[in-house]
């Protein structure tokens, strides 16, 4: 198994690139910290200076009856393309 390395700035802890290979020369501010792995879906944590497991994905909110019945009779007298508007007015926030 190949031995994997991040490569960081050792002043910030910002990561720069991960893989099995190193530059023979960095950067005098750049350090290449062996890691355990590939870091796959795994996030960099620059004060740890190693990756983690992201944070669960919470649950989803159940909406109640009452409230997703509404929200079926808005949607029902919409147009298509209203509804389009609409769902790209609210993922903008």
């Amino acid at each position: 198994m190949d031995q994997w390395y991040a490569v960081l700035d050792k002043n910030t802890g910002r990561l720069f690139s991960t893989g099995t290979m190193v530059a023979e020369v960095l950067p005098a501010s750049f350090i290449a910290q062996p890691i355990d792995g590939p870091p796959g879906d795994r996030i960099w944590d620059e004060a740890e200076r190693n990756f983690k497991n992201p944070p669960p994905i919470p649950p989803p909110v159940p909406i109640p009856d009452n409230i997703r019945k509404t929200i079926n009779g808005i949607l029902g007298d919409l147009s298509p393309e209203q509804k389009i508007q609409l769902l790209r007015e609210l993922s903008e926030g």
